[in-house]
């Protein structure tokens, strides 16, 4: 078995200790090691790089979904494989082994709970692919939507055994995802295996998903169903017997095949910092993300908000070290800094001189209402998820309802918003954070409102108020 990248987001080599402001978690926990790239000759080409996110309820399997892919493709460190089955024997799991392979922490296996993100590379034909698994729970789900913010697809699993039901935290999920412009889906109906791999039964879950997909805003070209069992490794990396009926691709296919995305590189720099990590006894910082527009090069001179001005040291990518990196890459870089404390996850970094990003002080947006079990007046404060960044934001004037399709304002200066309502607000964030206008920096314009451990409302920035 030859080795390969298997890495928890909040974990980097031995001698790197995670920065406070990113890591809340016991330092102790065994959160993985990160391990040379030594997969075949395809790791080694020059295929775009993309990032999807695997995401499904607690119990669809999407863990076991994830590390069984990984183990079929060669993608699993040799030690870290033989330490995560010892592993599962001491703690009597060994049914649950593909899944501890993404579930590193003791809390995640003792409880069979997907708590933090866990990250892998995979090479296919066509890509070179940053895949994460995330955790489903409503709890930690600001986990999976720091991912999801910068994803190019979404893996969707859903369990074959169980109903899907208006309002449940599987719909919540996907509005999310697509709240955040992951506009491409593979949907894995997982443990085909448990119904005895039942034609009807896959159709049934096949057609529902496909409605609840459509109404969410997904449409028929972008989204691609594979059946499969996570646990067996039944059409993950080779066609399953098991199935006559299906004809379509692979998971590993259906990756392969994804729509590539288009690149932002002539836009100026903006990268959302994703993770902060110190290097012990030194000034040297690494920044972790994905650089969402423009082009990122070793000695440029950069300004992370709100005013720290510094430069990119080096950079690496798939371990290995890079000149330059562009949008859409994922990568981590070195830069000097005297206080490493004022960085953290949700600043943004961009290029010194060339439209440098700024704080907002507010911004007009249009909002869409999607689950609000009531009113929402003046002062109405939730969570905004905008990138990597999390913020609570006050909705301080309504300016207008509207038509969702048209932007028409069908009432003015209304006193309040409920469940279906789309509106022009000004918001102003509690604490000053860069956000974009949707119609220069897309994906940096948009958010999720979060409120009662649910989306409650999505929505794009119209025009941004900088300090």
């Amino acid at each position: 078995m030859n080795s390969s990248t298997t890495t928890n987001t909040t974990t980097i080599t031995n001698d790197i200790d995670d920065n406070a402001n990113t890591n809340d978690k016991d330092k102790d926990e065994d959160k993985g090691i990160d391990v040379e790239d030594q997969h075949h000759s395809s790791q080694d080409n020059n295929n775009p790089v993309i990032t999807v996110v695997c995401i499904g309820t607690n119990g669809s399997g999407k863990s076991t979904l994830v590390g069984h892919l990984m183990s079929q493709c060669d993608q699993i460190d040799k030690a870290l494989f033989e330490s995560t089955k010892k592993a599962a024997k001491e703690l009597g799991k060994e049914d649950e082994f593909f899944s501890f392979l993404c579930n590193r922490l003791s809390a995640e296996r003792e409880r069979g709970i997907t708590i933090d993100v866990s990250h892998f590379k995979l090479f296919t034909e066509n890509y070179r692919i940053n895949l994460y698994d995330t955790p489903g729970l409503r709890d930690f789900i600001k986990n999976m939507i720091t991912v999801a913010s910068q994803a190019d697809a979404a893996i969707l699993v859903v369990s074959a055994t169980d109903p899907l039901l208006e309002n449940s935290p599987f719909y919540d999920l996907v509005f999310t995802v697509h709240s955040l412009h992951v506009k491409q889906v593979i949907v894995v109906i997982n443990k085909m295996d448990l119904v005895q791999w039942n034609a009807t039964r896959y159709e049934e879950i096949k057609s529902e998903v496909s409605i609840c997909l459509s109404k969410i805003g997904y449409t028929h070209e972008n989204v691609h169903f594979v059946p499969a069992s996570a646990l067996q490794g039944e059409n993950l990396t080779k066609k399953s017997d098991k199935f006559e009926d299906y004809k379509g691709a692979t998971l590993f296919e259906a990756l392969n095949n994804i729509q590539r995305p288009i690149r932002e590189v002539d836009k100026p720099l903006r990268f959302p910092i994703r993770g902060v990590y110190v290097l012990k006894n030194s000034r040297a910082v690494i920044l972790e993300g994905t650089v969402h527009s423009g082009i990122l090069y070793k000695g440029m001179k950069i300004k992370i908000t709100p005013d720290i001005i510094t430069e990119v040291v080096s950079l690496e990518m798939f371990h290995k070290p890079v000149c330059q990196a562009f949008s859409g890459d994922s990568i981590g870089f070195h830069v000097a800094l005297e206080n490493s404390k004022r960085v953290f996850s949700g600043m943004m970094v961009g290029d010194e001189i060339d439209y440098p990003p700024q704080l907002a002080s507010s911004f007009i947006a249009k909002v869409v209402i999607h689950n609000h079990p009531g009113a929402i007046v003046q002062g109405y404060c939730p969570v905004f998820d905008a990138h990597t960044a999390r913020v609570a934001a006050r909705f301080q004037r309504l300016i207008a309802k509207i038509d969702p399709q048209t932007e028409e304002a069908i009432e003015h200066s209304p006193r309040s918003l409920k469940r279906g309502d789309a509106a022009i607000v000004e918001i102003v964030p509690t604490k000053r954070f860069c956000i974009e206008s949707f119609s220069v920096f897309s994906r940096l314009g948009c958010f999720v409102i979060r409120d009662m451990r649910c989306t409650v409302g999505y929505g794009v920035v119209k025009d941004v108020l900088y300090e």
